[in-house]
């Protein structure tokens, strides 16, 4: 007994004791197929056939001084997230001047649950008030509005990478602020469990009238299930759901059968009613 708790004691200990690693089985690796970007992402945003080009592993978007707020411009993945993910990559400023008011001139990665959960997305650009920095920004419908929620955190030189990683229901943000140097945990916001439909590259003007010039590269995402349609999680969750919409239901007609049995035997006078 003596040798079983001790035994015990270092599983718990050591690597192999604590809990595993979700199994990421789902790759899409962007460098080395580029392919992928043209069957997995469509381009949005103003003229984006003129905004936004292929990169290696990934996009360069590129937008000009219009002398008014600007839209941002980029891609969206047909394909869905499912489970536990991780989105890494790089950012690079090619030409990023201070912008003139707004939110903020960056480049973005976004994952969106549409509907009543929303998003969250790491931004790596300038800002009016807190200069060169990396933000988190979490997005919530608040009925006919939306509530945003953003984290700052300061940054340096113009190319860097990033990580993005959801376990269960929440979402941690990392970075780096040269391509050499090891990632540091920005912030871990909550978000939701379900299926995340859409991954999003983009540049964003920050509704400044200035030009930006920036890529979003060396692409890799990893989930538990990738897909165009309905995740086979979500799949089989709904199933479960349906069996037990039936089994509730089929109970309550035994139930209602049951009470319609007592009341005819209680009327016939029969024993047992």
């Amino acid at each position: 007994m003596t040798r079983l708790l001790t035994l015990v004691a270092l599983l718990a200990l050591t690597p192999a004791g604590r809990a595993a690693d979700p199994v990421l089985k789902d790759v899409f690796d962007f460098t080395a197929r580029p392919r992928l970007l043209d069957t997995h992402f469509a381009r949005f945003g103003p003229t984006p056939n003129r905004t936004v080009s292929k990169e290696p592993g990934g996009v360069r978007v590129r937008l000009p001084a219009t002398g008014k707020g600007a839209s941002q411009s980029g891609v969206y993945s047909y394909f869905a997230l499912a489970g536990d993910l991780e989105v890494t990559g790089s950012f690079e400023s090619v030409n990023l001047p201070a912008p003139v008011g707004g939110y903020g001139a960056s480049a973005s990665v976004t994952l969106d649950a549409e509907g009543t959960v929303g998003a969250v997305a790491l931004n790596r650009g300038l800002h009016p008030a807190e200069g060169s920095a990396f933000w988190v920004t979490r997005t919530t419908p608040d009925g006919e509005e939306k509530k945003y929620d953003t984290w700052f955190f300061p940054a340096a030189g113009k190319r860097g990478r990033f990580a993005i990683r959801r376990r269960k229901d929440a979402v941690t943000f990392l970075a780096a602020d040269a391509p050499g140097d090891p990632l540091r945990e920005l912030k871990t916001v909550p978000f939701t469990a379900g299926t995340v439909r859409s991954l999003r590259l983009a540049g964003d003007a920050g509704n400044s009238p200035t030009t930006l010039d920036v890529r979003v590269t060396e692409l890799v995402v990893r989930a538990e299930e990738l897909t165009g349609g309905i995740p086979e999680m979500e799949a089989r969750a709904g199933w479960g759901r349906t069996v037990a919409g039936v089994v509730a239901a089929a109970l309550v007609l035994v139930g209602v059968a049951l009470a319609w049995l007592r009341r005819r035997r209680r009327r016939a006078g029969e024993p047992g009613a």
